[in-house]
């Protein structure tokens, strides 16, 4: 019950509550779902490493090897890594119990992106879109890859599309903006940045983006701007902190740059 109760709120209220259940769960019988939702939960959260994580995961898989979930996320767990090698592995051995899993599959992809395997990883989103059209993480992948290939104005037809489909999610945005300014336009980019927080309202993500955007552009005193309004909410990282550290250079702000650079590293980095 404390399993089901882990999945059902997994779905509805997020990471906390589901590893909760599960860590009750496992404090009552030790189970395949206990072992693998917690391991998956806790490293999301931050409060189990992804080495505990894949202890646990290798636990559960020695109840039941053919436990396609845990498979999965010892995968996701060495890529949070930069491991892409096992990641690749793990992802292929979930493929082996289920040859059409489309977690599996995005995984894969992933997984040839981070060897810089391009094109395979490519096909691979191709592949996935061809069963799930609108899969949203697999249509952002696609276009991260695009640009990684130099296929900059493919890439930004598909940005445009994302954004159509999904008006309300900044990643078209992003990555809009992203193609533009490999593009040597500039402008335009800037331009996306400002669309997307009217649209969107306040978001760290749109307004990184804009910043650095802004940061090449030369404009260093309106990128400092857009950052510090970046960092007054939530999904604030290091390297909102580095970038502000670096327009705090170029403005020769050197206590600035120094408070920034701490900040950043304070994050741990």
């Amino acid at each position: 019950a404390w399993n089901g109760l882990g999945w059902a709120v997994w779905e509805t209220e997020g990471d906390q509550a589901a590893y909760d259940a599960f860590d009750t769960s496992l404090s009552l019988d030790v189970s395949v779902q206990g072992l693998a939702g917690k391991a998956g939960t806790g490293r999301r959260l931050g409060v189990i490493s992804n080495d505990e994580a894949r202890q646990m995961l290798n636990a559960a898989l020695t109840i039941d090897p053919d436990y396609i979930w845990a498979v999965r996320e010892l995968g996701w767990s060495h890529l949070d890594d930069g491991d892409a090698h096992p990641a690749l592995t793990s992802f292929e051995a979930a493929l082996e119990i289920e040859p059409n899993d489309i977690n599996a599959r995005y995984g894969k992809g992933r997984a040839h992106l981070a060897k810089g395997e391009g094109d395979t990883a490519l096909e691979m989103f191709n592949s996935v879109l061809a069963d799930v059209p609108q899969d949203f993480p697999t249509l952002v992948y696609r276009i991260i890859t695009l640009r990684n290939l130099d296929r900059n104005a493919q890439a930004l037809r598909e940005a445009d599309r994302l954004i159509e489909a999904f008006p309300q999610r900044s990643s078209g945005y992003i990555e809009k903006g992203q193609a533009l300014i490999a593009l040597q336009r500039r402008a335009e980019a800037i331009e996306t940045y400002a669309r997307a927080e009217t649209e969107l309202g306040p978001n760290n993500a749109i307004l990184y983006w804009h910043a650095d955007a802004l940061t090449i552009d030369g404009r260093f005193t309106e990128a400092l701007a857009v950052i510090d309004r970046g960092l007054k909410l939530d999904g604030v990282d290091y390297s909102d902190h580095l970038l502000r550290s670096y327009i705090a250079l170029e403005l020769e702000d050197y206590p600035l740059a120094r408070t920034a650079a701490e900040a950043s590293l304070a994050m741990g980095v």
